[in-house]
């Protein structure tokens, strides 16, 4: 199991939200999780990249809400995001879509989306969550997926 610690966030004049980051033990690979603010940001330019490219992008939202009297929320991320880090690629941006509520994770570059593809995904954030959560933890976190650019 791979074990995220999470920094302080830290704020700059060219920056206008707070970027956590998240190291692991060897501080070799990092992994970003973003704030609300400029996730949102992300999520929009990415929607506006698939509208005009027509290439698919998968939102996934992890509702953690229910999590918040299982612990401390930042310990419990923590958790989360060390349990799912093994199932996401180095491309997947992570954040918050809503703070200390939902997860939300954008999936780029993928061929393309169907119901199989979904499945897949879910498969191995369900394995991974399995495996590293404790069930009363896991029983607690709803997964929502929606897909870009929408149809008619």
């Amino acid at each position: 199991m791979r074990l995220v610690k999470l920094k302080q966030p830290k704020k700059n004049a060219a920056d206008h939200g707070h970027l956590l980051t998240l190291l692991e033990p060897n501080q070799d690979d990092i992994l970003y999780f973003y704030d609300r603010d400029q996730f949102h940001h992300i999520l929009r330019l990415e929607r506006m990249r698939s509208e005009r490219s027509q290439h698919p992008l998968l939102l996934m939202l992890l509702d953690i809400s229910a999590t918040a009297n299982h612990g401390h929320i930042q310990e419990t991320l923590t958790k989360i995001l060390s349990a799912i880090c093994p199932a996401l690629r180095e491309a997947d941006i992570r954040g918050w879509y809503h703070y200390n509520k939902t997860i939300g994770i954008i999936f780029t570059g993928i061929p393309s989306i169907d119901a199989n593809s979904i499945e897949v995904i879910i498969r191995k954030i369900h394995k991974q969550f399995q495996e590293a959560l404790d069930p009363g933890l896991f029983g607690k976190i709803n997964i929502f997926f929606h897909i870009y650019p929408r149809t008619s």
